[in-house]
């Protein structure tokens, strides 16, 4: 069973990124674990070079707007491992310090947004919900830049992939400071898809979003400048009662 992506040398957190050298693995176990040689300086580097600016001003946009007319409840409020589908998304963006959080709500957004009890997310509605995911980037991007002009990057995120991580989140600024492109994207199944970082230079693009054009269309058009990296289970999302039940046996 192939677990979801993880750090090699350790979680990034706001503590560990500038203050704590890394703890490499010891051989007092019986594992065969070889320590990794420790970068220079002791201190975080080559992937890890990244500082907790960038992190501080990445801002995380939970699209979670849609009727789930396929499933035949809000795939928002259906339950995986205790939690909610968009309480699990919350509670991972919120994992890696990125600020603000956005939640974007569509069909049902009053009985969903009652169940959110935490004021440090920001909740937002899309009216235009029918017109498609486009729109619902928009509205998110329109309330982020409200919330905090200075953002740098934005991650768009669905409430509807249960294995996604602060750990992959975190990833995706991490290549693109190692990289130095400007859109990072998650790849699995042969394909490419959310999780997904946009650097600000690409802000106007995701604003002039139509209906059902989701951002897939720009990963198209400015392909020289996309990085990926691997996510497990990333083609696991929930789209029908069949799709629902085959999760729950994981």
């Amino acid at each position: 069973m192939i677990l979801p992506l993880r750090e090699v040398r350790g979680v990034f957190t706001p503590e560990n990124i500038i203050q704590k050298p890394i703890k490499y693995p010891s051989r007092e176990s019986n594992k065969v674990v070889l320590p990794l040689p420790p970068p220079k300086g002791g201190f975080i580097n080559s992937v890890h070079k990244f500082k907790l600016e960038s992190i501080l001003k990445t801002g995380i946009i939970i699209l979670a707007a849609g009727s789930s007319s396929r499933l035949g409840e809000p795939k928002q409020q259906v339950l995986f491992k205790g939690k909610t589908l968009l309480q699990n998304a919350i509670e991972t963006a919120q994992k890696t310090a990125c600020k603000p959080v956005i939640v974007v709500l569509g069909a049902n957004a009053e009985k969903i947004q009652s169940t959110i009890q935490n004021p440090e997310i920001i909740i937002t509605q899309n009216s235009d919900w029918q017109q498609g995911m486009g729109s619902s980037i928009r509205v998110g991007l329109q309330q982020l830049l409200q919330t905090d002009a200075e953002i740098n990057n934005v991650i768009l995120l669905v409430c509807d992939q249960p294995f996604v991580t602060s750990e992959l989140l975190k990833k995706l600024i991490a290549t693109k400071a190692e990289t130095g492109k400007k859109i990072v994207v998650c790849t699995y199944a042969e394909t490419i898809g959310t999780p997904v970082l946009f650097d600000k230079m690409y802000f106007p693009e995701l604003m002039n979003l139509q209906g059902q054009d989701g951002a897939k269309k720009l990963l198209k058009k400015f392909e020289t400048e996309v990085a990926t990296i691997l996510f497990p289970f990333g083609e696991i999302d929930i789209d029908t009662p069949e799709e629902y039940a085959a999760l729950q046996n994981l």
